[in-house]
């Protein structure tokens, strides 16, 4: 091309250069470099090492400092990687259908030894000795034998094929154990060209996990684990068993421990004598454990949630007393302690319509004794004791009552017993409430009621055998629990706390009342803190001042608290199968003490100086010494993320929307192991935007900012709420937010961060457009462009934000899922592809053109950096999706080319580039950091030191050491000129006839072919 120019006397002459270079996708060198989170699955240890199998393949942990676990390196895989066994300096590791031998002789960079292709996906794996044992699925789970002596060359020896290996295999000595769903198989491999059967073992329950220690099985099953002597392989016997009532996700064996993973955390149980195990500790603080190993003191669990989690056992104390089987064929209900008695509600299996009060003499802790009983004719649930008389609150199955539930509900009545002579009990007054009765407390001559829909009842029981009611309150929710302390009443209802002053029995008064918490059911007064459980968690409030209560802090066991005691400084909490024990010393950071775990589930308990009474759903009832209780304690831990919505780079760092998790600060300065710096704990973090030190967090229904100058201790500074609008994506503009929800974008002033204010709305959706809902947004030039679905992209006019105006709508006929602008051009992603939009005219936005490589794309992710996008998208073949992000030269807007895939194995959710660096979240891996080369183009163009030589140095971006050419047209005459094209390096280009005097333009830009940046240069020379 030839530009001409008459003015004055200028020359300017114009050279195109064109390199057309061969330029190979494949050699388009994307590869991983690092990532954070992802699903944890197993972990081993070796050494000071952990190596710990994820989403994203083998990560190694420096774990000498068990308080601060280092990455230090990873080793990529394409599949999941749910096994790792280590040896001397090999790491084991199955990767799809392909085994493969990790040489971590140095590990800090591990390296593949070499591989080994199994026939189908490899389920489990056991390495002995010089063979590799795998489980393989085909059709069904097989086992196959491979000889890995030489690591160079592994080699099948043999399979065995009669069995469906479902729950793990384990070998020892000549034996592989294998579990075939509710069947132990024990596989004779002596000869492993030809393994047969030896023998095998029936369970009432399916195999989970399998390990083996001294002609011992520990098999964990979908309710425990059980212990099989296989001494004699051909008749092996069940031992003893364990019941965690949960499903065994991870099993390890050291000494005589065993530890044992569910979704209640980590159990470790005294094995001992393995025909009669024994809890010993357990840790409830994870509910999502995997792989499990021990190694002297400390255990190291690998979390799918929370990552890798280290524990110190340290001198465990067994804090079990004594442990009777009070009841063989019932189960309690409740428990009441007084002085040296304990009141027992219980009921045979299967007949709630009959209950039994059992008054036991608990003098000696070690060994309780029978002294009495009496029957109940209904079904009893909460027994209290005092001044002589038992209350037990009745649900006669036969009275049903509309008087407090419109609904209807069946009427509870509360049941007076004399219990003065245990030996001779007998019920001496009834009071029917015609409510249902969930909680009772008894205060000298009155009893209080927390009674559904009918709020607080006050009964009067001066007189046991005619009890009347002195008077009632109605909070207007229902009513869980009822505590009274210095003459006032606490409730729990579904509003959350109410505090009511009952000096004046017959005329309750409402003081005050707490209303953030909903959910709230066990409520227990210690001085001025109200402790309150509720569905997975505790709440403590300080209500010194009644009319003003506040929350000073809160617990979270991760599931449902039933009970609460509190007694000095700490509170006992029922969760489920274990008694928790919480230090309160500080208020407004409660932390765990320990824990005792007992099958059977804990049903109630009760709190008696250093004593603990417990009673179980198997009918047992504990005495437990708490003043010697202990448990794990939790040395460190390495935070993983499954779940990164959206992610915001800045600097060296990256701020993570992590849905439940929060905000997560990471740095990334080394990308092969980043860190975690912070985090900021809030509900349902959808998206992400930093400016300014400001972190700009969106959750469902509101927009929190947060000061992240100091990022390992991120603060709130202000927030903004809106329940009308389920909010999806923030971008902030100098000090404009824009939040776009459902239908429409919300405008909120942020000028000051401690206040945000409204500013404006402006709905993007009419009444019949209700299905096309809001995807992305994007800011420019005044202008936000909205992605809707099915519907295309609108353009609103935000000069005003106060007022903004829709400009018009480019109409699309495939689902739009993202967008992103750049100058005047707009990027979209579709389902038909990557469409590239002129928005010059944004009153007529026009098309481009569209790209859809071969195998059609849907994209639903994009990035754009320069003149390349990033597209994350999905191709389907033979009914199956291939995930991939594609990489896309648009420095010609009418025709984009590919330049490279980089292929995952999951959605994209989230991406993000900075330099060359992409940043993308797929599926359950977290965050994953990924180099991609230059692309290939001209970075600059300079004349030569000397003026009087016809020559232009070139500096060249992504090429490499390549051989190429450069084009010269001039005049209609072309010239060849050969170079070498080196990264980040200059070569002179000679050019014949350059004029040396006037001023010249030289353009360097793309031709077919070139995959590379335009750049144009201009200098004048005197």
């Amino acid at each position: 091309m030839f530009h001409s120019n008459n003015l004055k006397i200028t020359a300017f002459l114009a050279i195109v250069f064109s390199f057309l270079l061969a330029f190979n996708l494949s050699a388009f060198d994307i590869k991983p470099l690092g990532s954070f989170g992802g699903e944890f699955y197993d972990v081993a240890v070796s050494g000071k090492y952990a190596y710990v199998g994820t989403a994203n393949g083998l990560l190694v942990f420096n774990v000498s400092d068990l308080s601060s676990p280092e990455l230090i390196s990873s080793y990529k895989t394409s599949h999941k990687i749910r096994h790792v066994q280590v040896s001397g300096k090999r790491a084991y590791i199955a990767d799809g259908k392909i085994f493969k031998i990790i040489d971590v002789s140095k590990p800090s960079s591990p390296k593949l030894t070499v591989s080994y292709e199994a026939s189908g996906r490899i389920a489990d794996f056991s390495v002995s000795g010089e063979n590799a044992y795998l489980a393989v699925k085909k059709k069904k789970v097989s086992l196959k034998i491979v000889d890995i002596s030489n690591p160079s060359m592994p080699l099948l020896l043999g399979s065995y094929d009669d069995i469906n290996i479902r729950g793990g295999i384990s070998v020892s000595g000549n034996e592989v154990y294998a579990a075939d769903y509710k069947s132990l198989k024990i596989i004779d491999v002596s000869n492993p060209a030809f393994p047969k059967l030896a023998g095998s073992y029936d369970s009432d329950y399916y195999f989970t996990a399998l390990a083996v220690s001294e002609n011992i099985v520990y098999a964990g099953t979908n309710i425990g684990f059980e212990t099989i002597d296989v001494e004699e392989p051909s008749l092996p016997k069940l031992l003893g068993s364990f019941d965690t009532y949960g499903k065994v996700r991870g099993l390890h064996i050291s000494g005589n421990k065993v530890c044992v993973t569910d979704k209640g955390g980590l159990k470790v149980i005294d094995v001992t004598d393995p025909s009669s195990p024994k809890s010993f500790c357990s840790y409830t603080e994870i509910t999502s454990a995997r792989g499990v190993y021990m190694s002297g003191n400390s255990i190291y669990i690998a979390d799918r949630q929370e990552g890798l989690v280290l524990l110190e056992v340290g001198n465990i104390l067994f804090p079990l007393i004594g442990s009777n089987k009070m009841y063989s064929d019932e189960y309690a209900l409740d428990l009441f302690v007084s002085d040296s008695t304990a009141y027992v509600l219980v009921a045979p299996y299967g007949k709630v319509s009959q209950t039994t009060l059992e008054i036991i003499d608990i003098s000696d802790p070690s060994a309780p004794a029978f002294l009495g009983s009496c029957i109940i004719n209904g079904k009893a649930a909460k027994v209290v004791a005092s001044d002589g008389k038992a209350y037990v609150l009745v649900n006669s199955l036969d009275s049903y009552s509309t008087d407090c539930n419109p609904e209807g509900d069946y009427s509870w009545s509360l049941t007076i017993i004399d219990v003065s002579d245990p030996s001779s009990l007998l019920p001496i007054g009834n009071y029917d409430s015609g409510c249902q009765i969930n909680d009772i407390f008894v205060e000298g001559v009155n009893v209080y009621l927390a009674a559904d829909y009918a709020g607080l009842l006050i009964v009067d029981v001066s007189t046991p055998d005619s009890p009347v009611l002195l008077g009632s309150y109605n909070t207007g929710e229902y009513v869980y629990g009822v505590y009274l302390s210095d003459g006032n009443a606490y409730l729990t209802d579904d509003g959350g706390l109410k505090i009511v002053d009952v000096n004046n029995p017959s005329s309750p008064e409402l003081l005050g009342s707490y209303d953030n918490y909903g959910g709230f059911q066990e409520v227990f007064i210690s001085g001025t803190a109200a402790i309150i459980g509720y569905y997975n968690g505790m709440a403590i409030i300080n209500v010194s001042d009644p009319s003003l209560p506040k929350l000073i802090g809160s617990y979270s066991p991760n599931t449902d608290i039933s009970d609460i005691h509190v007694s000095g400084n700490r509170a006992y909490v029922i969760n489920k199968r274990s008694l928790l024990v919480i230090d309160l010393s500080d208020s407004s950071s409660p932390v765990s003490l320990g824990s005792f775990y007992q099958p059977g589930s804990i049903r109630e308990s009760f709190i008696s100086g250093s004593t603990a009474y417990a009673v179980t759903y198997l009918g047992d009832f504990l005495t437990i010494d708490i003043a010697k209780i202990s448990s794990p304690t939790l040395s460190g831990r390495y935070k993983t993320i499954s779940e990164m919505l959206e992610c915001y780079v800045s600097d060296d760092k990256a701020y993570i929307a992590a849905g439940g998790k929060g905000l997560l600060i990471l740095d990334i300065s080394k990308p092969v192991s980043p860190k975690l710096l912070g985090l900021y704990d809030t509900d349902s973090a959808r998206d992400v935007y930093v400016l300014d030190n400001k972190a700009y967090i969106l959750y469902n229904n509101g927009l929190k900012i947060i000061d992240v100058s100091k990022p390992s201790a991120p603060k709130l500074i202000g927030s903004y709420e809106s329940p009308d609008y389920y909010f999806r994506k923030v971008r902030v503009i100098k000090e404009i937010a824009y939040l776009a929800y459902t239908n429409g974008v919300a405008i909120i002033d942020v000028k000051d961060p401690s206040s945000p204010n409204f500013l404006s709305r402006v709905n993007t959706l009419n009444g019949d457009d209700a299905d096309y809902d809001l995807r992305d947004i994007y800011f420019s030039d005044n202008k936000i462009f909205v992605a809707h679905s099915f519907m295309g992209v609108k353009i609103i006019d935000v000069s005003n934000p106060a007022s903004p105006k829709k400009i018009n709508t480019y109409h699309t006929s495939s689902y739009v899922s993202d967008i992103y602008v750049e100058g005047k051009t707009a990027y979209v992603a579709s389902s038909d592809g990557l469409s590239i939009i002129d928005v010059s005219n944004p009153s007529k936005p026009k098309s481009l053109s569209v790209f859809e490589p071969e195998n059609s794309r849907e994209y639903s992710e994009i990035y754009v950096s320069g003149s390349t996008v990033y597209a994350g998208g999905a191709t389907r073949i033979k009914n199956r999706w291939k995930h991939m992000v594609d990489i896309i030269d648009v420095s010609n807007s009418f025709t984009p080319k590919l330049l490279g895939s980089y292929d995952t194995t999951d959605h994209i959710s989230s991406l993000f580039v900075s330099g060359n660096k992409m940043y993308i979240s797929e599926g359950d891996k977290g965050i994953q950091i990924i180099k991609v080369p230059a692309v290939p183009g001209i970075k600059s163009v300079h004349q030569a030191d000397d003026l009087y030589k016809n020559e232009l140095l070139i500096k060249g971006e992504g090429f490499g050491n390549k051989k190429g050419a450069v084009w010269i047209n001039k005049n209609g005459a072309e010239f060849k000129c050969e170079v070498i094209f080196w990264n980040s390096k200059k070569i002179k280009v000679t050019i014949p006839n350059m004029v040396l005097y006037g001023t010249q333009e030289v353009i360097v830009q793309n031709k077919d072919g070139l995959k590379s940046n335009g750049f144009s240069f201009k200098r004048r020379f005197n």
